[in-house]
């Protein structure tokens, strides 16, 4: 039995895709009156008594809260005004995929949105490279956007983030809540089962706990389904692990950095210790945090001094989640003593041997135990105990 009120009720988040028709876009909307978020990027390019979508959209009586959308979907000429527009009354999370809003965003009124919006995304060019950005749109959404929690600045796939960060700390916009993300992942971030305003939240939020500024931020392109991973497991204790080939720090110039091991050791102590994490045993540290502030640490250990020795030097790092934050600690059973070592399973040095383990001086030593360099003080037997 036919049921027309199901889309209603069931369909809260609905993406349009270029491909599909003006004419099916406008009646699977019809269908759609209870959305909370729509991804409307079906470019129609026809005058206003043409286009199926414009009073449909104008007309819409939503809750939605989240938009990411092409403004030809609705605007014809090009004298288009935000305020205008009756679906933007309740929508807190803004995308525009137009590349042209970052240079007249200021004609278009976004910054009239600024008691609105709590999240905003648009294409950025950084000046002299093919168009030029109009920085003013930036400064006006930093000093009116009240509410504002993130502002997503998509760069083009032959720009670096450092180039975009760069562009916007010499022009004194500095700020935790402006977030570079590589366009060339954009279709993988708005997919129907993924988002890319819970990735920005968990930047903005890792930024804002570990009193990072924007410039400060990892200068690597970490790929979506990664970010996708992270948000979806839970927080708790988190464990981050290293280990650094030796030979290559400490052999001399041309196969080794000619340099301390221990002041590597030092470096990444200085960066754990600064970000809250805790030393448990030798390259091991925890804390309680997220899965995106454990991983962006773990990659942010490529910035300790000097640059480059750590990736050069590197053997393996590793995050991982603790559900118990004691562990399996196996530290106080295998320890000699514990449950599982109550007694000597051969020559051990008579200092190492606690109290409650039996022991006695050998009469003879047969031979001393493998790696043992001999020495005056090795091969003395007192030095050693056995099992009775």
């Amino acid at each position: 039995m036919p049921r027309p009120d199901f889309a209603e009720q069931v369909v809260k988040v609905l993406h349009l895709w270029p491909a599909v028709s003006p004419e099916r876009g406008a009646g699977i909307l019809r269908l759609c009156q209870g959305l909370q978020e729509l991804n409307l990027q079906i470019a129609t390019n026809l005058p206003d008594v043409e286009n199926p979508l414009l009073q449909l959209l104008r007309d819409f009586n939503l809750g939605l809260t989240t938009l990411c959308m092409d403004l030809a979907s609705t605007f014809y000429d090009p004298h288009v005004f935000l305020l205008k527009l009756t679906l933007l009354q309740r929508v807190e999370r803004l995308h525009i995929s137009n590349s042209w809003v970052a240079q007249r965003g200021l004609h278009i009124g976004l910054h009239e949105l600024h008691s609105r919006l709590t999240h905003l995304s648009f294409h950025f060019r950084p000046p002299g490279r093919h168009t030029t950005t109009h920085t003013g749109v930036l400064v006006l959404i930093l000093q009116c956007f009240r509410r504002l929690q993130a502002v997503v600045l998509w760069r083009m796939d032959y720009h670096t983030s450092e180039e975009i960060y760069t562009e916007l700390i010499q022009r004194d916009l500095v700020d935790r809540h402006i977030v570079v993300f590589n366009s060339a992942s954009f279709a993988e971030f708005t997919g129907p089962v993924s988002s890319f305003w819970e990735a920005v939240e968990q930047v903005v939020r890792w930024r804002e706990d570990n009193e990072v500024s924007m410039d400060e931020e990892v200068n690597v392109h970490i790929p979506p389904d990664i970010f996708l991973m992270l948000w979806d497991l839970p927080d708790g204790v988190y464990g981050v692990s290293y280990d650094i080939f030796t030979r290559l720090t400490k052999d001399n110039i041309p196969h080794g950095w000619n340099a301390d091991h221990a002041a590597t050791y030092r470096e990444i102590s200085r960066l754990l210790v600064g970000r809250g994490f805790g030393h448990c045993q030798y390259s091991d540290w925890t804390k309680d945090t997220t899965a995106l502030d454990a991983y962006l640490l773990m990659v942010s250990l490529m910035d300790i001094e000097p640059l480059g020795k750590f990736q050069s030097t590197l053997k393996s790092v590793k995050v991982h989640y603790l559900t118990d934050p004691a562990g399996l600690d196996g530290t106080d059973s295998i320890r000699l003593g514990g449950v599982y070592s109550l007694h000597l399973r051969g020559p051990t040095l008579a200092h190492l041997v606690p109290g409650n383990v039996p022991a006695v001086a050998p009469q003879v030593l047969q031979g001393l135990p493998r790696y043992t360099k001999a020495s005056a003080m090795a091969l003395e037997v007192n030095n050693w105990q056995i099992h009775p």
